[in-house]
């Protein structure tokens, strides 16, 4: 009887100190600086402007793996005479708004033109969809 008790306590032990360790690491503060994030583009990925306008494109975040912080979104690669607009979508956001200009002095675009949206963030990774982006005159 006292060899099976031994190994009830042994067990119980065991099964204690397991408990307590996974207990230890789920208690632990997530980096806030670690993980991924991908953005999507809104209007399925098109945006066109008018030669002297502007106009918004919605740009959503998902966030994985315990990221939790700011993304600076910007544009590259745009149409002569586009500019985008700075964008700070801050950890408490899911989306903002990325501003495109056009100059009145740009010119029509024969067909739309391939840009791409980079964000970065401290430590993380995220994706680099591309925008289909038309200039128009009035």
């Amino acid at each position: 009887m006292s060899r099976n008790f031994s190994r009830l306590s042994a067990a119980m032990l065991m099964l204690f100190a397991f408990t307590a360790c996974a207990g230890a690491e789920s208690t632990e503060p997530e980096d806030s600086q670690s993980g991924s994030a991908s953005i999507g583009l809104g209007n399925q990925g098109e945006a066109t402007v008018v030669a002297g306008g502007s106009t918004a494109v919605t740009i959503s975040v998902s966030r994985r793996g315990g990221f939790s912080g700011s993304l600076s979104v910007s544009a590259t690669a745009l149409p002569t005479g586009v500019t985008a607009a700075p964008l700070t979508i801050t950890g408490s956001q899911t989306s903002g708004s990325l501003i495109l200009s056009a100059a009145s002095s740009a010119p029509r675009t024969r067909r739309p033109e391939v840009a791409s949206i980079t964000a970065s963030g401290s430590g993380v990774t995220t994706n680099s969809p591309t925008l289909f982006m038309s200039v128009t005159t009035p």
